[in-house]
């Protein structure tokens, strides 16, 4: 069945795009206001973000399965996970020197304006459309950015703790918190300077910080 796309701002549009079997994760780039889906068939298709007319497509091989996609401001670029990392920008696509693994996890950092990418046993920092350091990862996940510290919180997904990474080196400096089970999400709370994290199998939220 087809997937329908609905934005409603004050009034709603709204565009069918291809059928069941994708996983239809999307991203939004401020710069261009468009939208970019990952559908079947490895393809990434872009939509006018006011009209949801489809305004151009993209091949990026493994990028279905994957389903990894995310803008990032820093290099003013969509990156998907493919084969290998991928950015889409003013319609022109680049592939990085960065293979995907079994796990890879995308991450928008405003305080480095970098991206943050985060891999089975390798934990790397991509600017400019080039790998900016690279470090070998014992735990690895899904970060956030703790403005309190300064610091990259990292979930991991291989382990069950919280990290503190410096963002300048990928080093961790710190192990927050050993878990009772996988922390698969976490917000930072700004009005408490605090990191909330939940951890779906011990159905339990914790909180860290002041």
């Amino acid at each position: 069945f087809p997937v329908t796309i609905r934005v409603a701002m004050g009034a709603t549009s709204s565009s069918s795009i291809y059928s069941s079997s994708a996983p239809y994760k999307m991203a939004f780039d401020t710069r261009n206001n468009n939208l970019y889906v990952i559908t079947a068939s490895d393809t990434i298709r872009e939509f006018d973000g006011t009209t949801l007319i489809q305004s151009n497509s993209f091949s990026v091989t493994g990028s279905t399965s994957r389903n990894t996609i995310v803008f990032d401001r820093g290099n003013e670029a969509i990156f998907v996970m493919g084969n290998s990392l991928t950015s889409i920008k003013n319609s022109q696509i680049t592939t990085l020197s960065l293979a995907a693994t079994s796990f890879n996890s995308l991450f928008s950092d405003k305080t480095s304006a970098s991206l943050i990418v985060s891999q089975n046993s390798l934990l790397s920092s991509v600017s400019d459309d080039s790998i900016y350091w690279s470090t070998a990862a014992t735990e690895w996940g899904y970060i956030i950015n703790n403005d309190f510290d300064d610091r990259l919180w990292l979930a991991a997904q291989n382990s069950t703790g919280i990290y503190i990474i410096d963002r300048t080196t990928g080093e961790v400096v710190n192990q927050v918190e050993s878990l009772s089970g996988y922390a698969t999400k976490m917000v930072y709370n700004y009005s408490r300077s605090s990191v909330w994290a939940i951890i779906p199998s011990a159905r339990q939220g914790i909180v860290t910080g002041k």
